[in-house]
């Protein structure tokens, strides 16, 4: 229980790190982007700006060591997980990808399965990427730290 709670802090400290420094790396290609488009069109306000999206999440290397989080590398038609892989919520059943140092929750499809394994299939997954075999509730929280989801105090 212990763990859980101080992980939870880990979490809650960790996000601001890591939010912060995503809105940095962010804000630094999104300006060398407009410098690049500047140069191209020499004035500025001719064009549009447009916010791209992060797709997923990060976690420093503190909260992936104490998450004790675990991935294999998936390759098409040949992963088999764990079922300790799968993420079940109230309303979903999802498993945690991880590409270029972001972790995504996504949905798949059982191809096959026995009792302690499945065989999975999803189009958000690409030869190379990594699923989360072990810490998975940890994640969760991280991800809805990350949405903003959790709030630093509590009300009555």
């Amino acid at each position: 229980m212990l763990k859980l709670i101080l992980s939870s802090l880990l979490v809650l400290l960790s996000f601001n790190v890591i939010s912060e420094e995503a809105h940095e790396d962010h804000k630094e290609h999104s300006e060398h982007k407009e410098k690049e488009k500047h140069d191209d069109h020499g004035e500025e306000g001719e064009h549009e700006e447009h916010e791209e999206k992060l797709d997923g999440f990060k976690l420093n290397t503190a909260s992936v060591k104490t998450f004790d989080l675990k991935l294999i590398n998936y390759v098409a038609q040949k992963t088999i997980l764990p079922k300790k892989a799968i993420y079940k919520g109230l309303n979903e059943v999802n498993i945690y990808r991880f590409r270029a140092g972001l972790y995504k929750r996504i949905d798949f499809k059982i191809l096959s399965q026995t009792k302690s394994d499945f065989h999975i299939s999803s189009p958000d997954l690409a030869n190379g990427d990594q699923i989360v075999i072990n810490g998975v509730g940890f994640l969760r929280m991280a991800e809805i730290a990350a949405s903003g989801g959790l709030s630093d105090s509590h009300s009555h």
